[in-house]
């Protein structure tokens, strides 16, 4: 895993916000309607692009990654992930709840992080 660095930290990151009770508070995003389910999307989205950039960058920088590899990686790894952060918060802690939106959530941020980062990496595939 030392060749995902930044899929590591957004992670660590992700694991942090999915399990932690220390939030600051933040009055004018609640006004914001379905605001933590924008947050799931958001950070699905955002893990599933950079697995895609990490991926491509190593297959650009001459490391071979099979088509196998590369969904496993980015698609499975971060719908995994948010399954698992949903099954902890129910499991795991008191002061959180798994709710199934929000793995809903979690999933068409990964689809659309995918669907994205198809669209930027293989538009620039051939681009230096």
């Amino acid at each position: 895993m030392r060749r995902f660095p930044l899929t590591l930290l957004a992670l660590v990151a992700i694991t942090w916000a999915s399990l932690t009770s220390h939030f600051p508070e933040m009055p004018r995003i609640e006004e914001v309607p379905f605001y933590d389910k924008w947050a799931h999307f958001l950070m699905y989205g955002t893990l599933t692009l950079v697995v895609q950039w990490e991926c491509h960058w190593l297959a650009r920088s001459g490391a071979a990654l099979s088509a196998m590899v590369w969904t496993l990686l980015c698609a499975l790894m971060p719908f995994v992930w948010g399954v698992l952060m949903e099954l902890g918060q129910a499991y795991l802690t008191t002061w959180r709840t798994g709710d199934p939106v929000d793995a809903l959530a979690n999933t068409v941020g990964v689809v659309l992080g995918l669907i994205s980062g198809r669209l930027i990496f293989f538009r620039t595939k051939g681009q230096s």
